[in-house]
């Protein structure tokens, strides 16, 4: 039971770091008429990916937590931090609960359990540097695409 309950906390704090890293680096911001601002990111996936994988509650907390802290360190969005920690949480947690009780999908059957912490904190070890990874690889293929798509933004709605 125990390692249970370690084993989701950890997934879900991968998924919460997961989902920062997608919001964080692999965003397109798109400036919007008076001076607001949006984005296109896959953040939302890695939420609804944790929600199949944990359930909606574990999987909805791991989303939330990310993209909160991903608006909490960006200047543009940090005004819309506690709508997007709500937001977030209910896609996973609707989300779960329609895979998990309409679907009928069990995370003991979907999650394979492996009982020693030390291969959990040797996975996660593992998971956190593939992230980082990934993303300087993607920094390195698309580089300067904040500046790129704020020129855009000016282009069109004369900011």
């Amino acid at each position: 039971m125990r390692n249970e309950k370690v084993y989701k906390l950890t997934l879900t704090a991968l998924m919460a770091a997961l989902s920062y890293v997608v919001f964080t680096f692999l965003q397109i911001k798109i400036a919007l008429p008076g001076g607001d601002a949006t984005s296109l990111h896959l953040g939302n996936a890695v939420c609804v990916l944790g929600a199949l994988l944990l359930g909606g509650v574990y999987g909805g907390l791991g989303g939330a937590i990310g993209m909160t802290i991903g608006d909490l360190l960006d200047p543009v969005y940090i005004i819309y931090a506690p709508k997007t920690f709500l937001l977030k949480f209910c896609i996973g947690l609707i989300t779960g609960l329609v895979a998990h009780k309409i679907g009928k999908i069990s995370t003991s059957n979907d999650i394979p359990r492996y009982g020693t912490v030390r291969h959990i904190r040797r996975r996660c070890v593992f998971d956190v540097f593939i992230i980082i990874i990934v993303v300087r690889f993607i920094r390195h293929i698309l580089p300067g695409i904040d500046s790129r798509s704020s020129d855009i933004g000016k282009k069109y709605c004369n900011c």
